[in-house]
């Protein structure tokens, strides 16, 4: 049975459509397994029969998985609320940039804080991402290279020459925070809690952004995979199955963009 799933998993690129949806199926059930073994602890600890060195459950931080089909996903208005709120924050510039790369582009949180200096080609419009930012086994890890999307690269550039706080040698972050140093992943999520607190929009999240992106990409879906750095069409089915079926052929940001208010327009035009 197990060289049978390995074999099942080796031959992911050539899957069916029936087969994906036995995946979601298997997706449900990792769901519902760990809610019964919350359960389960949560029982034996009230037996004090299986407990922490608290008294509570030993499972009582363990988080039930969320399907794909189960998180909100963003809209289109979500995102111009997101973006007229970071115009308001301390930081407008930076966290609109961060917006902007993660919506328009799509990449994982680890890969953006991975980023350097060094890694932005501002002729070409490209971002390579390091072995170390991409996902993978420790090893195995290869660069990959992100093509810009205009108005990423618009606001990027906008940031770097008048926003940006730091030294500017090659190894500096590409993007940092408020004294200059590198981001965590802790610290892109703390931007991201603020301006969720503040626009109103309670499913923001890295991963909410890497789907708004991929849900709108113009592209077929082997294109999608190399643009995302995925290894198997399984997961692009996974993350495309989601897109509307009525989506015009334009850039990922441009409609959020002509959602937001006004003043936020004029206010950047004059800047």
């Amino acid at each position: 049975m197990r060289a049978a799933t390995d074999d099942w998993i080796l031959n992911a690129n050539h899957v069916s459509l029936r087969t994906a949806n036995r995946l979601s199926t298997a997706n449900r059930l990792v769901g519902a397994a760990a809610i019964a073994l919350k359960s389960l602890a949560t029982f034996l600890a009230e037996r004090n029969l299986w407990r922490d060195e608290f008294g509570s459950s030993v499972l009582a931080k363990v988080r039930i998985p969320l399907s794909d089909a189960q998180r909100k996903r963003l809209s289109v208005d979500d995102f111009a609320r997101v973006l007229a709120a970071a115009d308001g924050s301390a930081f407008p510039e930076r966290d609109r940039t961060l917006l902007f790369l993660l919506a328009g582009n799509g990449p994982r949180e680890k890969e953006v804080v991975s980023l350097q200096l060094q890694h932005y080609d501002r002729l070409a419009g490209t971002i390579t991402i390091p072995p170390r930012g991409t996902k993978g086994r420790t090893g195995y890890r290869k660069s990959r290279q992100m093509e810009l999307d205009e108005l990423v690269r618009a606001e990027l550039d906008r940031y770097l020459e008048g926003s940006r706080v730091g030294p500017d040698h090659p190894e500096s972050p590409l993007i940092t925070t408020r004294s200059g140093h590198a981001f965590t992943g802790n610290g892109l999520y703390q931007v991201l809690k603020r301006l969720k607190a503040s626009s109103g929009v309670p499913h923001l999240c890295p991963h909410a952004l890497r789907h708004y992106w991929t849900e709108r990409f113009d592209g077929d879906l082997l294109e999608l995979m190399r643009a995302g750095g995925w290894n198997s069409l399984m997961m692009v089915d996974r993350y495309r199955g989601h897109r509307s079926p009525q989506r015009e052929r334009i850039s990922t940001l441009a409609s959020a963009l002509a959602a937001t208010p006004t003043s936020r327009s004029r206010r950047r035009s004059s800047t």
